[in-house]
């Protein structure tokens, strides 16, 4: 299946930038929506994930299964958890 993220941000967002910077430097993959022309849909996705700031990035498993991590420090934490958990699966079956 397909991994990647889905980064809902601004062009004046440095925490947006953040995030790209991250996702870029360890190779993950991401599609990037640009919000700055549409106050609207930001309010309705602002609303939708119950989160009030950008950027909003959900992590997508396929094309229907999704998960709202929140914005750039959820991220990091995010992909920490992810990496502790594979280390852990690699320790597990080189034993």
């Amino acid at each position: 299946m397909n991994k990647y993220f889905h980064i809902y941000g601004t062009l004046e967002c440095t925490y947006c930038l953040e995030a790209i910077t991250i996702l870029n430097s360890l190779g993950h993959e991401y599609i990037l929506t640009i919000l700055d022309q549409s106050e609207t849909y930001t309010a309705l996705l602002k609303f939708a994930y119950s989160h009030t700031t950008v950027p909003i990035i959900i992590y997508c498993d396929g094309l229907d299964n999704e998960e709202f991590i929140g914005g750039t420090d959820a991220l990091i934490k995010f992909l920490k958890k992810d990496f502790k958990e594979k280390k852990q699966e690699k320790e597990l079956t080189e034993e």
